[in-house]
């Protein structure tokens, strides 16, 4: 007798800007606007210099610029999907890039892993998520069923 295979129940989790992730994103355009003028001050001398109000202007803009749309991920017991404001599902897989227990980095693939369309990343943290923070991990880390 063969024991029935269990998957997590499904459920959906809608995924907006997570701020650590927005700053680390913007602390690193500031640092590339940085290392730019550096460089053209190093090549040009002084005369760049007027230009170091731009590198906190840059940062500024990319954080408002990478500002994500609020986006939903759902589990329908089976496999992910992600969905976009316009409601179209993109079959995705889901994998953890970085668990800070409090705080997921999640990689969204294609399917099959072969795409040439570059992954998503998702940032989540249990204190935005807190009510479905156990359910989400739980999925996550679940043993699939070999096929």
């Amino acid at each position: 007798m063969q024991p029935s295979l269990r998957h997590p129940p499904p459920f959906l989790l809608t995924v907006g800007r997570d701020p650590a992730w927005s700053l680390l994103n913007a602390g690193l355009a500031g640092l590339g606007a940085a290392a730019f003028l550096l460089a053209l001050a190093l090549h040009w001398g002084m005369i760049v210099w007027w230009a170091a109000p731009l590198v906190p202007l840059m940062a500024i803009l990319w954080w408002r610029w990478s500002a994500p749309h609020e986006r939903r991920l759902r589990w329908d017991g089976q496999a992910w999907q992600l969905l976009a404001q316009s409601d179209d599902e993109i079959a995705v897989r889901v994998a953890p890039a970085l668990d800070f227990d409090a705080w997921l980095l999640l990689r969204l693939g294609s399917p099959d892993w072969c795409s040439v369309v570059a992954p998503r990343y998702l940032a989540l943290s249990r204190k935005q998520h807190a009510g479905q923070w156990s359910l989400l991990r739980a999925t996550l880390y679940a043993e699939r069923p070999k096929q």
